[in-house]
């Protein structure tokens, strides 16, 4: 027996039928067997009998049906795109609509078509997990059962790890993880719009006598549905059932020589029509404000001057530094607060509900202390952004400023100039948390020297290093920032011979790669998802015995700290060092007592 939970999105003013839902949700039913199933009175939307297949169906409504038989649906031969191949098994581009298991011995079955393309034995060929029909992207294949159970064994007893990429509802922090009877999600917050949320997850299975199988995707969908946030699709554990399929796909699998790899989700992954039901939160944050009194005020007043205290240093030198941060959130008594001063802007990121029911008061205190400032605000949660955010800025006060919202501005950092860009989360430009380690780069360097910068973001390192009159390899892997880069180094009237710039993929550079630099910089990628082996150990043979590395990842919240990933790599590693140098955070990023395992690390310095 079958059973089907689901509610309806809002997609659109006008809803899609009934029997179009059921249709999104049974993908093996024919129409007959759907007809069927409304003649018997076997859909309830809201427990209430759906009896008109083109009935519409409301927003939020939750639909339910149960079945006792199989879906007769014949399916074409599907289109099958190769990820990987391996002696024992192989990663294949799973298509939405195709059944997830092996239903049959029938010679028409999917899966063993699938193996008939790729060229493999049809009658071993099983998958190591199944997939919801409606689910798609990287699927693992073994070539026989003995294997699949193999596989399957060792990612639910963890040699093997997954990181999977999933929709849901917004949830209220950023990150975390959910507990059930089943084991642990861990969850990241990669994306936010219009009340939903992009997440990773990464699964960890109780032991027991069965593990997880090969029902662990099953098993992520029950987990996440328990928490309270059924991922979109997720036609069984009451997921808003959009178009599409199920938005849950496999983004990363690492822990062995032979699994590291990861895969982005696909361009149209997120919904091109609004899903859940516009919530007014304008009332909720009124009362907030109002239950702000004189008392709660003058403590946010006095939070805001110890901050600005603490940061006196950095207003004295604004004329060759003025892009800090005010204030830091909980570590500066302001928690979800985050201020920073970007050449003649003040900005006012505000993460949490108290925090946006501050914030017209901080605002007043900000115009107090500077009154030709010019104010910019974002209410998103600061710090877990992709590159791909639309989060835009509004001005809340224009000040003695002559800039327009969207203009790029011309920033300092001691005494170079940079283009910045404040109005968008995902992007400022420079960043400041790295400003005492590119110091550092440059005491480090000697003239004449080149250096390899990994992830290279908008070329602020080489520019400090051009500077001291060292060439850099810069590497982008997204092609985003050679404009930026160039741009620069022309502002402050370096020769553009100073530097290299290579789009390309970092694992390809390596194997193209023969120099020895006198430094690298390796920016690690803020996602646990993404193996950072690879990305550190081949820089050791590229280094020159007497050269200086600093290996940094700005993401401060992941379970495995800087200083245990280097310590990692390097006892597995043939090269070593003399000097592991910690690589600090900037005094106007003070240390948030939640991290105390990495004490306002940003990174480690290893020479020798």
């Amino acid at each position: 027996m079958n059973q089907w939970r689901f509610r309806i999105p809002l997609e659109e003013e006008q809803q899609t039928s009934a029997r179009r839902y059921v249709a999104r949700a049974w993908r093996e039913a024919t129409n007959e067997q759907i007809r069927a199933l409304f003649e018997r009175g076997a859909v309830r939307a809201d427990s209430v009998i759906v009896t008109r297949p083109d009935r519409t169906l409301m927003p939020q409504s939750t639909v339910e049906f149960t079945v006792d038989e199989q879906g007769a649906e014949t399916f074409g031969l599907p289109d099958v795109e190769t990820l990987l191949w391996a002696d024992e098994w192989v990663i294949v581009d799973k298509p939405v609509g195709i059944p997830g298991r092996i239903r049959s011995d029938d010679p028409t079955e999917p899966i063993r078509f699938m193996a008939d393309l790729l060229g493999i034995e049809r009658d071993t060929v099983q998958p190591v997990w199944e997939m919801p029909t409606a689910a798609g992207g990287p699927w693992l294949l073994a070539r026989s059962a003995e294997v699949a159970d193999r596989l399957a064994d060792e990612i639910c007893s963890g040699p093997i790890k997954t990181t999977w990429s999933a929709l849901t509802e917004r949830p209220e922090h950023a990150q975390g993880s959910w507990e059930s009877e089943l084991g642990t999600l861990q969850f990241a917050v990669t994306r936010t719009e219009e009340g939903l949320a992009e997440l990773q997850l990464t699964p960890t299975w109780k032991s027991g006598d069965d593990g997880c199988g090969n029902r662990h995707v099953r098993q992520i969908l029950t987990m996440a549905a328990e928490a309270g946030f059924p991922v979109l699709g997720d036609a069984r554990n009451g997921g808003f059932l959009v178009s599409g399929g199920l938005r849950l796909r496999l983004s990363a699998i690492y822990g062995t020589d032979d699994f590291a790899h990861s895969w982005p989700v696909p361009r149209d992954w997120w919904p091109e029509e609004p899903v859940v039901v516009p919530v007014e939160e304008v009332e909720e944050e009124e009362e907030a404000e109002r239950r702000i009194d004189e008392e709660a005020v003058e403590e946010v007043a006095i939070r805001l001057d110890e901050a600005i205290g603490r940061r006196r240093k950095f207003f004295r030198e604004m004329g060759s530094t003025d892009v800090f941060r005010v204030v830091h959130g909980a570590a500066d008594g302001l928690s979800g607060l985050v201020i920073d001063r970007i050449g003649p802007l003040w900005r006012v990121i505000a993460t949490t509900g108290e925090a946006r029911a501050q914030r017209d008061a901080v605002f007043a205190m900000i115009e107090e202390r500077d009154p030709a400032a010019m104010i910019i605000t974002l209410d998103e949660p600061e710090g877990v952004g992709s590159s791909d955010s639309r989060a835009q800025a509004r001005v809340v006060r224009r000040g003695a400023a002559v800039i327009d919202p969207g203009d790029d501005l011309i920033v300092r950092e001691e005494g170079l100039r940079f283009v910045a860009h404040p109005w968008e989360r995902a992007e400022v430009g420079l960043r400041a948390d790295e400003r005492d380690v590119r110091r550092s780069a440059v005491e480090r360097a000697s003239t004449g020297g080149h250096w390899l910068q990994l992830n290279c973001h908008t070329g602020a390192f080489s520019v400090a290093l051009a500077r001291a009159g060292v060439k850099t390899t810069n590497i982008d892997p997204t092609g985003r920032f050679k404009d930026w880069i160039d741009a620069n180094f022309q502002l402050n009237g370096f020769d553009l011979a100073l530097r290299e710039y290579e789009h390309i993929d970092i694992g390809e550079f390596f194997d193209a790669e023969e120099r020895r630099f006198d430094g690298i910089i390796v920016d690690l990628p803020p996602f646990e998802s993404v193996e950072v082996d690879p990305i550190v150990e081949p820089c050791f043979e590229l280094l020159k015995p007497d050269g200086s590395m600093l290996v940094y990842r700005r993401n401060i919240f992941l379970h495995e700290s800087i200083e245990e990933v280097v310590e990692r790599i390097v006892a597995g590693a043939d090269r070593e060092f003399e000097n592991f140098d910690a690589a600090p955070l900037p005094g106007d990023f003070p240390a948030i007592e939640k991290n105390n395992k990495q004490k306002n690390l940003l990174g480690i310095w290893l020479s020798g």
